[in-house]
């Protein structure tokens, strides 16, 4: 984990030691927006806050 500007940020590298899946799986999960990530200087970053809604699902409540 790195932190930018007070901000905590995962590489994919630490998320695939944190939820123990593969590297493709995570980039999936980018690419389909269930982990928000941002493409900064050719690294996939996570913040902290976007990595815990991931993990508890915060994402995919709906508000109808």
């Amino acid at each position: 984990m790195q932190e930018i500007n007070g901000i905590k940020f995962h590489e994919i590298k630490d998320l695939i030691d944190i939820c123990d899946i593969s590297e493709i799986t995570i980039r999936r999960y980018i690419k389909k927006g269930k982990i928000k990530a941002r493409k900064i200087k050719a690294r996939w970053l996570v913040t902290e806050e976007h990595f815990n809604e991931f993990l508890t699902g915060a994402d995919n409540i709906s508000n109808d």
